[in-house]
């Protein structure tokens, strides 16, 4: 026996093989496999990027933006009041007023208008609505209102009386 038949084995069928051989993949089947676990590979490389692009997104939009969604915006006082089912006050000043908008509809506002005119205004704009007497400002209005599209459901408003004969109002209105 030489020394070249001594390093062959026996084949699976029992025969014999050439040296090396066995460490061959077969040529028929495998190439299927491979190319499955490649694309498993790349699905899950692809997963994974996105997930780390949505936080490296989030983190930056989130430390440089007050209002990464866009849900907050700048409106007329007219429309706000609008929105809440009144009317903005003739000979309104220093108006300041905005929208949130996202599930429900925040409107929120400041003007000032004259002092005299709160009382007769207020009764124009909400007949139904009552005044409370003991609330922190100089006049506080919390109505509930029906649903309607496009106005709000819950009105808050809150009169502080300034010097100067002016008075300051602010508005809250909200969608539920």
């Amino acid at each position: 026996m030489d020394a070249q038949e001594d390093s062959r084995g026996e084949g699976p069928d029992g025969g014999r093989t050439a040296v090396g051989e066995e460490d061959q993949l077969p040529a028929r089947g495998a190439s299927w496999v491979r190319r499955a676990q490649w694309a498993v590979f790349w699905a899950v490389g692809a997963v994974a990027l996105a997930v780390v692009a949505w936080f490296a997104w989030a983190a930056f939009s989130f430390t440089t933006s007050d209002d990464p969604f866009r849900t907050h915006s700048e409106i007329s006082c007219s429309r706000a009041m609008s929105f809440a089912h009144g009317e903005l006050p003739e000979g309104a000043t220093d108006e300041d007023c905005s929208s949130d908008e996202w599930m429900d509809t925040t409107v929120r506002g400041t003007f000032r208008m004259p002092r005299a005119e709160v009382g007769p205004w207020l009764k124009r704009s909400y007949p139904d609505g009552k005044p409370e007497k003991y609330c922190g400002q100089d006049v506080c209005l919390d109505m509930s209102l029906p649903e309607e599209p496009g106005g709000a459901h819950e009105v808050r408003l809150d009169v502080r009386y300034e010097t100067g004969g002016t008075a300051l109002v602010t508005l809250e209105a909200l969608t539920l």
